[in-house]
């Protein structure tokens, strides 16, 4: 019963703030390079905060469904496919029940990973409404 509890300290944690200061530097990039290669200007800047808060966005619910295993299935049937064709040719892991409970304290450890890819991705897309909605009322004028 004591694991269902809310505990602030399993949210921010320092792998979860290392795991968001690198991804916003990641996603920084993204904009970066979207801003500079498009145009310079007020539109380039709303297409690079929007495709970056997207990909945050989209990595933080990859994250949260491969931390309750939807992609356990193809992650077992690859790694014993590459364990079989090693010269011992015997699989990693006799099937997917077993598979998941090894998984299941890893997965109790990184519970909330995906909120720092959410909260980045939020960020970006907060800058990028702020920044669309002055550009077009400038545009309508």
């Amino acid at each position: 019963m004591e694991d269902r509890k809310f505990n602030f300290r399993r949210i921010i944690n320092k792998r979860n703030i290392i795991t968001f200061l690198i991804f916003s530097i990641f996603i920084s990039i993204v904009f970066v390079l979207i801003y500079f290669f498009h145009d310079w200007s007020l539109i380039g800047a709303v297409d690079g905060t929007f495709a970056s808060g997207s990909i945050g966005i989209g990595i933080s619910i990859l994250s949260y469904a491969s931390n309750k295993g939807i992609f356990d299935v193809f992650a077992l049937g690859f790694q014993n496919t590459l364990s079989v064709m090693k010269k011992e040719g015997e699989k990693k892991y006799p099937g997917l029940f077993e598979y998941r409970e090894l998984k299941q304290t890893k997965r109790k450890q990184n519970e909330f990973t995906f909120l720092a890819y959410l909260l980045s991705g939020i960020i970006y897309l907060i800058v990028s409404l702020s920044l669309y909605f002055p550009m077009m009322n400038s545009l309508l004028s």
